[in-house]
C-alpha cells in the first residue's frame, strides 16, 4: 500500500482530501440524478401533452356537435394528458356573469357547478377561470393549498388531490366565450413549455367550437331554407291562382321551369308534359303569338305585362288574366319570367248564366199570376208587370213614367181617408210599409183591394232609389169578411152579455169560498181543543198513569191515539189552507239558525227513517248562518218534504240539501236553496202538472197504500210564496223525486 508508507500527518492529509472529493463527486451526482429525475418528467409532461393534443386534434376531426367535442376533449386531457381534473365552462351573460360547466372528466359535472365560478371581478370572479376569461389570457395557479385567491374553492377541489392549476380562455373572433380549466396532482406544474402546448390545445379547440358552431348554423339555415321552399311551394300548390317561371333561353326563345298544382288541374296536362317544354308546345294557337309578344315586352321594359288570354287545353276551355314580371340575374340580364294566371272562367260562365237567369226572370215578372210594381221615390211607376197592366187596365206605355196618384191609387178611398197623404207617408219611410192593404182602384174607376209585399231597391250610395211592390187582389176576402163582421155583431152582443151573467156567478162563488175559508180558520180552537184533549188522555192512560192496562186496552188505546193525530194533522192542514185563502196567515220576520232549525226538522224524522231501514243524510254549506224568515214555517215545510220523502221511499237514501246561490248578476240577491231527495218510486210526467193542487194525490198504486189529505204540497208551496220563495220538483218515475225550496237571502249572516 502506497497512503501507509507516507508519513502520518501527510497520510491523513490525503485522506481528508480524498474524502472530500468523494463526498462532492457524490453530491455532483445526485445533482445530475436528480436532474436527469427532473427533465424525464418533464419530458414525460410535454410528450403527453403532444400526445393530449393528439388525441383532441383527433376528436375536433370526428365530432358530430359541441357537447360530443367538449365531452371527448375533457376525457382526453384526464386519460391521456394524466391529468386529475378538468372542466370546460361558459361565459353567461347574466346578472351575475356566471360560469356554466358545460364537459367535466375526472369528477362529476355537479362538482364543477357546486363551485359556484363566476367572471365577475367579485371574489366568486377572481378565480383562475373567472380571471382567464376577463383578462383573455392563461392564468396560473402555482401553488393551491398556499394561494389566497383560490380560498373560496381549496376544499372543493383539494379532495380531487390537486395542488396547481391552470386557466385557458376560450376565444373566437377575438372574443371570450369561456375557459378551459385543467388541475395537476403537484405544485408548480405547469412550465413554460407545457403552457405553450396547452395554449395551443385551447386555440384548436377554440377553432373546433367555432367551426362546429358555424357549421350547425349553416346546417340550421340550410333547414330553414329547405322549411322556408317547401312552406312557398306548398302555399303556391295551394293558391287559387295559377303560378308558373318561365325560362329564358340564349337564342331569345322560352320553355317552363317550374308550375304549381292549380296550372297542372285548369289545363288537364301532367308536369312531364310542361317543365322542360317549349311554350309553343304548350300554349295553343291563336293565344301563343299574343303570348310570346307579351313574354319580350316584359323583357324589354323590365316591368310587368298584362293579358287576358283564352285558350283551349285538355280539360276545356279555360280564360285567364294572365300577367308576367320579368326576373333578373346578378348581372341584371332577364333570365326567368314569373307568371301569375286568374282563371276567370267561372266568371265568365256566371255572366252567360245571369244573362239566362235574367231572361227567365223577365219571363216570371211578366207571366206572373201577381201585380209586379216598379215605382220611384216621386211616385212615377217605372215598371208595371204584364198581369198588373191587364189588373189595371193600362198599357206599358199608358202607365210607365206617370205617378200611382189618380191612376192606380184614387184621392180618397171608401173611408174618406187622403190616400195621397198615405202616399206620402210610403215614400218618406218605405221600410214601415213593407205590408200593406190598401184600396187601389181599377181604371174604369172601380175600388179594388190589394194586399202589397214592399220591398226597397237602393242605389250604389245605399240610398233608396226605387220600391219593388208586388200585389194580391184580395178584393173579394175583403167583401167576406165584412159580411162575417156584420153577422157576428150581435152574436159579440150576447157573448158580452153572457160572460157578464158568469162574472157575476164567479164573483158570487169566490165570495161564498171566501166565508167558507174564515168559517174554518175561526173554527180552529173549537176543533183542536177536543182532539187535543183526546191525545193527551189517551198518553195519560197509556203510560198507566190511571191504573194498569191489559195488552188489549193499551193496543185500542194506541189505535185512539194513532188515530187521533192523524184526524188532528188533517185538520190542521185544512185550516192552514183555509186561513193561506182567506188571507188570514201570517208569516213572521225575525233572526234564527238556519242550519239549526234544518237539523231539527232531521232529527224529529229520524226514527221514520231508521225504522225503515233508510240512510238519512244532512249537507249545509258552511257559509250559511242566521238569516231573516220565519222559523217556525221553514220548519213545516221541511217537515212536510221530509215525512213525504220517507213515506215514498222503501229503499235507498233521503238526502236533504241547503246552499247559497248567486244572482245571475252582480246586482242580483242571492238566494238559499233547501232541497230533499229521494230514491223512492218517483211520480210520472203527465201526473207532475197535477201535484201542488189541493186535495190531490198522486195515484200511482203504490201512492194510495199510504196516508194523506193532498195538502201537504200545496200548503208548502203556498207557505213558499209568503215567504218570498218558491217551491219546484222534477222527479222520474221509479227513480226518485227532488223538491227544492227557495228563499230570498235576506238577512242572512255567512257562518
Amino acid at each position: 500500500m502506497l497512503l501507509p508508507s507516507l508519513g502520518s500527518s501527510t497520510g491523513h492529509v490525503i485522506l481528508l482530501v480524498l474524502a472530500a472529493v468523494g463526498l462532492a463527486l457524490a453530491a455532483a451526482f445526485g445533482w445530475a440524478l436528480r436532474s436527469l429525475r427532473r427533465d424525464a418528467d418533464r419530458v414525460g409532461r410535454l410528450n403527453r401533452a403532444l400526445r393530449t393534443i393528439s388525441d383532441c386534434n383527433q376528436a375536433l376531426m370526428h365530432a358530430r356537435d359541441e357537447e360530443q367535442l367538449l365531452s371527448q376533449v375533457c376525457d382526453a386531457i384526464v386519460n391521456t394528458g394524466g391529468y386529475p381534473f378538468v372542466w370546460v365552462g361558459y361565459a353567461e351573460q347574466d346578472a351575475s356573469r356566471t360560469v356554466r360547466p358545460m364537459a367535466v372528466a375526472g369528477a362529476r359535472r355537479e362538482d364543477a357547478e357546486a363551485l359556484g365560478v363566476t367572471w365577475s371581478d367579485t371574489e366568486c370572479g377572481r378565480g383562475p377561470t373567472g380571471a382567464a376569461i376577463r383578462m383573455g389570457r392563461p392564468v396560473i395557479t402555482r401553488d393551491i393549498a398556499g394561494d389566497q385567491v383560490f380560498d373560496p374553492w381549496r376544499e372543493a377541489v383539494v379532495k380531487f388531490g390537486v395542488a396547481s392549476s391552470i386557466a385557458l380562455p376560450l376565444s373566437a373572433r377575438g372574443q371570450v366565450f369561456g375557459a378551459l380549466t385543467i388541475y395537476a396532482t403537484h405544485v408548480d406544474a405547469f412550465d413554460a413549455a407545457e403552457v405553450a402546448l396547452l395554449t395551443e390545445l385551447v386555440d384548436d379547440l377554440a377553432y373546433g367550437i367555432e367551426a362546429l358552431r358555424t357549421q350547425a348554423a349553416h346546417e340550421s339555415a340550410q333547414k330553414a331554407l329547405e322549411a322556408s321552399e317547401r312552406q312557398l311551394a306548398l302555399v303556391l300548390n295551394n293558391v287559387s291562382d295559377v303560378v308558373f317561371t318561365i325560362a329564358v333561353e340564349s337564342d331569345g326563345g322560352f320553355h317552363f321551369a317550374w308550375v304549381n298544382h292549380r296550372f297542372l288541374d285548369l289545363t288537364g296536362l301532367s308536369e312531364d308534359q310542361i317543365i322542360g317544354a317549349r311554350v309553343q308546345d304548350v300554349i295553343p294557337e291563336p293565344a301563343l303569338t299574343m303570348v310570346v309578344g307579351k313574354y319580350r315586352e316584359a323583357i324589354e321594359t323590365g316591368r310587368p305585362a298584362h293579358w287576358e288570354e283564352a285558350s283551349e287545353y285538355p280539360a276545356g276551355r279555360r280564360i285567364g288574366q294572365v300577367t308576367v314580371v320579368p326576373a333578373l340575374d346578378s348581372s341584371g340580364t332577364c333570365s326567368q319570367l314569373v307568371g301569375v294566371v286568374h282563371d276567370v272562367t267561372e266568371r265568365e260562365e256566371a255572366a252567360r248564366a245571369l244573362e239566362e237567369s235574367e231572361r227567365q226572370y223577365r219571363e216570371l215578372v211578366e207571366n206572373a199570376n201577381s201585380i209586379i210594381l216598379r215605382w220611384a221615390r216621386d211616385g212615377r211607376v217605372t215598371f208595371l208587370n204584364e198581369f198588373g197592366q191587364k189588373f189595371f187596365g193600362y198599357s206599358s206605355d199608358e202607365i210607365v213614367g206617370r205617378h200611382v196618384m189618380d191612376t192606380i191609387v184614387p184621392a180618397t178611398d171608401t173611408a174618406g181617408r187622403d190616400m195621397a197623404e198615405l202616399m206620402e207617408e210610403i215614400l218618406s219611410d218605405p221600410v214601415a210599409f213593407e205590408q200593406s192593404v190598401n184600396e187601389n182602384m181599377r181604371r174604369d174607376g172601380q175600388s179594388v183591394w190589394i194586399s202589397w209585399t214592399n220591398r226597397i231597391v237602393c242605389d250604389a250610395d245605399g240610398e233608396v232609389s226605387e220600391i219593388l211592390s208586388v200585389g194580391t187582389d184580395i178584393t173579394a176576402r175583403r167583401r167576406a169578411e165584412q159580411a162575417i163582421r156584420d153577422l157576428n155583431a150581435t152574436l159579440e152582443q150576447r157573448v158580452a152579455e153572457r160572460t157578464a151573467e158568469l162574472a157575476v156567478a164567479k164573483d158570487r162563488a169566490e165570495a161564498a169560498d171566501r166565508v167558507k175559508s174564515a168559517f174554518l180558520a175561526t173554527m180552529s180552537h173549537e176543533l183542536r181543543t177536543p182532539l187535543n184533549s183526546i191525545i193527551g188522555f189517551t198518553g195519560i192512560m197509556l203510560q198507566k198513569l190511571a191504573g194498569p192496562l191489559t195488552a188489549e186496552q193499551s193496543k185500542q188505546l194506541g189505535m185512539v191515539r194513532d188515530s187521533s193525530r192523524h184526524l188532528l194533522a188533517l185538520i190542521n192542514d185544512v185550516l192552514d189552507i183555509s186561513k193561506i185563502e182567506a188571507g188570514q196567515l201570517q208569516v213572521s220576520r225575525e233572526h234564527f239558525d238556519l242550519p239549526g232549525t234544518i237539523k231539527k226538522a232531521v232529527a224529529t224524522v229520524a226514527p221514520l227513517a231508521e225504522k225503515k231501514g233508510l240512510d238519512l243524510r244532512i249537507e249545509v254549506a258552511p257559509e250559511i248562518g242566521d238569516m231573516l224568515s220565519d222559523p217556525r214555517r221553514i220548519e213545516q215545510v221541511l217537515l212536510n218534504l221530509l215525512n213525504n220523502a220517507i213515506k215514498f221511499t222503501d229503499d235507498g237514501v233521503v238526502t236533504l240539501t241547503a246552499d247559497i246561490v248567486p244572482g245571475a248578476s252582480p246586482a242580483a240577491p242571492s238566494t238559499i236553496r233547501i232541497a230533499v231527495a229521494d230514491t223512492g218510486i218517483g211520480i210520472r210526467a203527465e201526473d207532475m202538472g197535477q201535484l201542488f193542487q189541493s186535495f190531490r194525490q198522486i195515484d200511482t198504486g203504490l201512492a194510495r197504500q199510504h196516508e194523506g189529505t193532498g195538502l201537504g204540497l200545496s200548503i208548502c208551496r203556498r207557505l213558499a210564496e209568503l215567504l218570498g220563495g218558491e217551491m219546484n220538483a222534477a222527479s222520474e218515475l221509479g227513480t226518485g223525486s227532488v223538491f227544492t225550496l227557495t228563499l230570498p237571502a235576506e238577512g242572512l249572516v255567512e257562518a
